[in-house]
């Protein structure tokens, strides 16, 4: 991965995050940003290589349908993956992205063709850091990394779905100021088999903050464009 450049990088923090810095992620990164989160997010577990490698090609789908250049150029909404770089390699990724948070039926969805930007809240997702990069407080920096994308993009909040049963990431999002919201308990969630990966039932709590210095709020077309030239910006700062 190229060094950020700039523009693209989010602000350092002092310590041990002096060397990381956050930016969009090229689309020819996302295999590397997609093999990182699941290898982070397994870490510990005992996952046999072939499921493994089932979960980095689905991932990766999953990020290239949300994040990817082919599919930015029908997007009608505003996303974006980040990712934290350090020694040139990525040491953690976030996701970002305008969707539905209806609190009324307690659910979390891709907007439909009715509804209009103004109407979505930015969630959080894809949140990773790799395990030999943790307790750095890089968590901590790609969330507000993606806090700064939304407030560019004219919201005032934005949200997250969590694991009930993932204490430290709520302790995490807790301490950012992020309050439960309502719990969804229709989720599920991938672990590995003994044979193949099994979905199994869970329940996901989502969190909302609210977010200051949120802009006037852009127009769509100009949200994307702008997504675009933050891009540019980078890759022409490093050629």
């Amino acid at each position: 991965a190229r060094a950020p450049g700039p523009r693209a990088a989010a602000p350092r923090l002092r310590g041990a995050l002096m060397a990381a810095q956050v930016r969009p992620a090229e689309d020819t990164e996302l295999p590397a940003a997609a093999s990182m989160f699941i290898g982070s997010f397994f870490s510990g577990m005992e996952v046999p290589a072939p499921q493994l490698q089932r979960l980095e090609r689905e991932q990766l789908a999953d990020m290239k349908r949300r994040y990817g250049d082919v599919a930015a150029q029908s997007r009608r909404f505003p996303a974006e993956l980040l990712v934290a770089v350090e020694g040139g390699e990525f040491v953690g990724c976030v996701g970002v992205e305008a969707q539905v948070v209806d609190e009324r039926f307690g659910l979390v969805k891709r907007p439909s063709v009715y509804v209009e930007p103004e109407d979505c809240t930015p969630v959080i997702s894809n949140l990773a850091v790799r395990p030999d990069q943790r307790r750095r407080g890089l968590g901590a920096l790609l969330v507000r990394a993606a806090e700064r994308s939304a407030r560019e993009w004219g919201y005032d909040r934005a949200a997250l779905l969590v694991d009930e049963e993932n204490v430290g990431a709520r302790r995490l999002y807790a301490r950012l100021g992020y309050r439960d919201v309502f719990e969804d308990a229709g989720a599920t969630r991938v672990v590995p088999g003994k044979w193949r990966l099994q979905e199994e039932d869970c329940v996901n709590v989502c969190m909302r903050r609210e977010l200051a210095g949120a802009g006037a709020g852009l127009a769509l077309p100009e949200v994307l464009a702008g997504l675009g030239e933050r891009l540019r910006l980078f890759q022409g700062g490093n050629a």
